[in-house]
């Protein structure tokens, strides 16, 4: 049904929309969380937002909205003023606003003075948002050596560099390493090359996988010193 006043067509619009702008926006630069995987959740969610968006537009722009003349039937007596207004409501400031709080809440200053709340009151966290052991070992994963030994017993590996990715949630477990290099029945390097142009890895039904940093001489491995020689010349 057609919205009869600006009120109907406000709700209408403003009640949903917002959120789902909102989360889509989110989704974009933090990615999915395990928490969004229910379609209720979501939209429950996105009614929310929705909400507090249009307290908030109502608080700053009054009803109606100052931006907007409208009739003695409440109807805008310019719908491309309308349009214009809600565009920017509905889609702008949601879009933008999950993209601010997003870059603020991740910043270093404000993750130091949240840290040093935490510690300074003794506070505890009761849930990490990591979804995965997976996603926290790759979160923030420096340059360095990976090998990853098969169900099978065989082994794969090779330098995880800034041209490497490795998959998050809810993605299965993947590996791309910028450099593939030979391996022994061991799981010792080689020290020779074996994928130059890259190393791709399922990791879906694997036994193990070791993180060997650029400097260090772990085990049975061949010192990443020489390796990276190799990668070099390569």
């Amino acid at each position: 049904m057609f919205p009869q006043d600006l009120l109907q067509l406000l709700v209408i619009v403003g009640a949903v929309v917002p959120g789902f702008v909102y989360q889509i926006s989110r989704r974009r630069v933090r990615g999915p969380g395990p928490d969004e995987q229910s379609i209720t959740i979501r939209v429950l969610r996105s009614i929310a937002t929705s909400v507090v968006f249009l307290c908030v537009y109502i608080a700053i722009l009054d009803y109606p909205p100052s931006i907007i003349d409208v009739d003695s039937e409440g109807m805008p007596t310019s719908w491309r003023t309308a349009a214009l207004g809600a565009l920017f409501l509905v889609l702008g400031i949601p879009w933008l606003t999950a993209r601010i709080v997003y870059y603020i809440g991740t910043s270093s200053p404000v993750e130091t003075a949240r840290l040093a709340i935490v510690g300074r009151m003794h506070l505890r966290s009761q849930w990490d948002p990591t979804p995965s052991a997976w996603d926290f070992a790759f979160s923030n994963r420096g340059a360095g050596w990976i090998r990853v030994q098969s169900s099978d017993g065989s082994w794969m590996g090779g330098w995880f560099g800034s041209s490497s990715f490795a998959s998050s949630f809810p993605e299965p477990p993947e590996l791309y390493l910028e450099q593939g290099y030979e391996m022994n029945e061991q799981g010792v390097f080689t020290g020779k090359m074996s994928a130059p142009d890259g190393l791709y890895i399922r990791c879906d039904d694997i036994r193990l996988l070791d993180f060997l940093p650029n400097e260090l001489q772990a085990g049975p491995v061949v010192g990443a010193g020489t390796l990276g020689d190799n990668r070099d010349n390569g």
